[in-house]
């Protein structure tokens, strides 16, 4: 704002110094052509005033450029931020889909143990009704072969095939 104050006071100068030498040769009756002083003082006043002008459009568009430059990091940060908030949503779905995993691999390895159990059971259940029919056979022949009815059974079956009836390569 300094440039810009001492800028328009330099204009503001020469302008008036033109004025008065104007005034000057006004009065001195010699209204044209202008001396060749005044046109290079009034030269000098466009200049400076065009070089004021234009130091104060460079740097209004500096300050424009460099509030765009920090509107587009802001933008960008904001983007980013969004990023990570999808990321670490994502990231705690992908955890609870772990655990919830974890959980049904935990849920389904009791049941395959349960399972095995079970059919453990089930096959010493069978093995002892095993043990128990074979046993309670046992017990039956036993018992019949004392009575009369089992020889007679015997004797109804085939002949046992005997060593004479085999032939031999000799």
């Amino acid at each position: 704002m300094d440039d810009k104050e001492s800028g328009e006071a330099a204009v503001e100068r020469v302008v008036s110094q033109v004025d008065v030498k104007l005034e000057k040769s006004k009065s001195e009756e010699t209204k044209w052509p202008l001396k060749e002083e005044h046109l290079q003082s009034a030269a000098t006043a466009a200049l400076a005033a065009a070089a004021v002008k234009a130091k104060h459009l460079a740097a209004f568009e500096e300050r424009k450029i460099k509030s765009l430059v920090a509107q587009l990091v802001e933008t960008q940060m904001k983007k980013l931020e969004l990023k990570l908030r999808h990321f670490e949503e994502i990231e705690a779905t992908m955890e609870r889909e772990r655990e919830a995993n974890q959980h049904q691999r935990q849920q389904l390895l009791n049941e395959s143990k349960q399972f095995h159990l079970e059919q453990m059971k089930a096959a010493e259940q069978r093995a002892r009704q095993m043990h128990h029919k074979v046993a309670n056979d046992s017990d039956a022949s036993v018992a019949s072969s004392s009575s009369p009815a089992t020889h007679d059974s015997q004797q109804d079956s085939p002949p046992k095939a005997s060593l004479q009836n085999i032939p031999t390569s000799s």
